[in-house]
């Protein structure tokens, strides 16, 4: 193999390692997105769960199981929860602040929070809105 041919393999071989490196991260963050993804869809699923039950017992429950993810009440009263939220960790940082969701016919306040060095992804039902 002469010089030219050796070099030409070299930078080719550099290009290809070059690429590599800038394609895999780019893999890996959309993978967490797309798991990030999964994770607002089960907290949605586990709300109209929670919607439900209050059409049905007119409360939310004061226990509810939302596995993996947690439930939390942060009011009651004698007949059930008053307020509460729905809260999934994410894999990807994202800006925290409080929005609304309109959705597919979601139609839910939600926020985003850095709790413990994690990002946090909170529905939050039984109010008007979802406050940081």
């Amino acid at each position: 193999m002469n010089t030219l041919a050796k070099k030409e393999a070299f930078i080719l071989g550099l290009i290809v390692v070059l690429f590599i490196a800038l394609f895999i991260p780019a893999l890996l963050q959309s993978r967490a997105e797309k798991r990030d993804g999964i994770r607002r869809d089960e907290i949605a699923e586990r709300k109209t769960d929670l919607e439900l039950y209050f059409n049905d017992h007119e409360a939310y429950p004061l226990e509810f199981d939302a596995s993996p993810h947690q439930y939390v009440v942060t009011d009651q009263d004698q007949a059930g929860a008053t307020y509460w939220f729905l809260r999934a960790v994410l894999e990807n940082p994202a800006d925290t602040g409080a929005y609304y969701d309109a959705e597919s016919g979601r139609n839910y306040h939600y926020r985003i929070q850095q709790v413990d060095g994690q990002t946090v992804y909170e529905v939050c039902g039984g109010g008007p809105d979802c406050p940081l």
